[in-house]
């Protein structure tokens, strides 16, 4: 019949079985399940149980593909809860990736809408700057408060145009590059699921933005030295010497090629390697690195 997978279309058709039993809660048979095992919750937080059926831990398998890929959609929103239920347009959990404060816990998608049911987005906006510590360490940094008092965007997009019509000097270069590194960030945990600590994100930012600063001050003294000397001797005052290095494996048709830049204080400014395919002489190896140092 051309099933490939025998294990994930049992699977698909017992979410399907565990859907119509989410979506008809007045059946009979959920009526029965719900009395057995979750009396007091809902089928999407119901256990195992003791002595649970066949049929039961069958339909929890299917469950578990089916949440993979179910939210709510908001009407009233007076049963879905901000930070525990699925319910934003996200890739992942359709869950907000803050982590709440007990006190913001069981906030509901209500306590974020106008009594006409219309989205209050001054206190979405406030909310989210209150609800997160990081979130506020981010806004002291980049001291946008004053610049988002006439802001009614709804969106990244509209915040980023805000800001590059309003921002002026240090704030925008603040902004733009905390941006990169809360996508810097973004990307680690999407495609390769490291998390790590928030605080890189604003370490990260002030990191590069010091960096910029160092590069558009300094001097470029380009030039290839070629030394019997075995030490490092600084560069003069406000500038920075980049030093080369190329390893060449003619046998494995490769070169690698590494650079070091320090400024006059023997600082380490930047490092980076790289391994290229082909066969190159070590002083044309050296010219190439000298250029991606760029």
């Amino acid at each position: 019949m051309g099933f490939r997978d025998f294990v994930c279309f049992n699977q698909s058709l017992l979410a399907k079985q565990s859907w119509r039993l989410l979506t008809n809660p007045n059946s009979l048979a959920f009526q029965i399940y719900k009395q057995k095992y979750f009396p007091s919750s809902n089928f999407l937080q119901a256990k195992w149980g003791n002595n649970a059926s066949s049929v039961w831990r069958s339909l929890l398998w299917g469950r578990e593909l089916l949440v993979k890929g179910i939210r709510w959609r908001i009407g009233s929103g007076t049963r879905v809860k901000v930070f525990q239920d699925p319910w934003l347009l996200r890739s992942h959990s359709f869950k907000p990736i803050t982590i709440p404060s007990q006190d913001h816990l069981h906030l509901m998608v209500p306590d974020l809408m106008q009594e006409s049911g219309k989205w209050d987005w001054t206190k979405v906006n406030n909310f989210l700057w209150e609800v997160d510590s990081f979130a506020r360490k981010v806004r002291k940094m980049l001291e946008l408060w004053p610049h988002l008092i006439g802001f009614h965007g709804r969106g990244f997009k509209d915040l980023f145009q805000w800001m590059v019509d309003n921002g002026r000097g240090e704030d925008l270069a603040n902004f733009v590059l905390v941006c990169w590194s809360l996508w810097t960030e973004r990307n680690l945990l999407v495609f390769q699921n490291k998390v790590k600590d928030r605080e890189d994100v604003l370490t990260r930012a002030r990191r590069t933005k010091e960096h910029c600063r160092i590069f558009s001050e300094i001097r470029f003294h380009v030039g290839i030295q070629t030394s019997t000397q075995s030490f490092w001797q600084p560069p003069i005052t406000g500038a920075f010497k980049v030093n080369v290095d190329t390893a060449v494996a003619e046998s494995l048709n490769n070169f690698g090629v590494g650079i070091v830049g320090r400024d006059n204080n023997g600082y380490l400014i930047f490092a980076e390697g790289w391994n290229f395919q082909g066969s190159l002489c070590v002083r044309t190896a050296d010219l190439l690195a000298i250029e991606e140092s760029y």
